[in-house]
């Protein structure tokens, strides 16, 4: 680890638990119980990095290996200029990211098809179909929903999709068993 690295997990563990290792190549690493912690570190010009929790957004931490009033004005422009470009291609990522999301949800739902009523999750819910259509993807049955809103933007790529999905197994259900749709060799039954 070098000596910046070092001094940025220093500086992560006055705030949260630090990595065990720190990889100093631009990109974002999850780590800590469930990946809900995170950093990144810029290790070329002046390093520079960033951390915090997924679960606490308005708690994320910058760390620069110089405080601005120890760089110089063409040191300080130049970080300022580095990070801008940063910010903006890590946006530009994003919103491509968004784009193939979005593109990929609207192709799954144009290309499904309105939901059986015979689906096993709709008999186990006594519920019919009204407008939700089904489809398959990794080999199990998906239904989903028209997004409400379609044109409200969040930040994050599955909050555009418009096919909102939930992936159950598909399975005729069976009136003996109304949790998992099929006969339980286990159950007790009263006589």
């Amino acid at each position: 680890m070098t000596r910046s690295e070092e001094a940025f997990r220093k500086e992560i563990q006055q705030q949260q638990d630090p990595p065990e290792q720190i990889v100093g190549d631009g990109k974002i690493h999850r780590y800590g119980p469930k990946k809900a912690l995170w950093y990144v570190i810029f290790p070329d010009g002046i390093p520079a990095g960033a951390f915090g929790d997924w679960r606490k957004p308005d708690q994320q931490h910058k760390w620069c290996a110089k405080g601005t009033s120890e760089m110089t004005n063409a040191e300080h422009a130049a970080h300022r200029e580095r990070m801008e470009r940063i910010r903006r291609e890590h946006d530009d990522e994003r919103q491509r990211q968004h784009e193939k999301a979005k593109a990929e949800a609207e192709h799954t739902w144009s290309s499904a098809q309105p939901a059986d009523p015979g689906h096993g999750y709709l008999i186990r819910k006594g519920i019919q179909p009204h407008n939700l259509r089904q489809t398959q993807r990794d080999g199990l049955d998906v239904l989903g929903r028209p997004r409400a809103d379609p044109d409200w933007r969040a930040g994050v790529a599955e909050e555009l999709a418009l096919f909102s999905q939930t992936v159950i197994n598909h399975n005729k259900a069976d009136p003996n068993d109304r949790k998992t749709g099929r006969q339980s060799s286990n159950r007790h039954r009263r006589q």
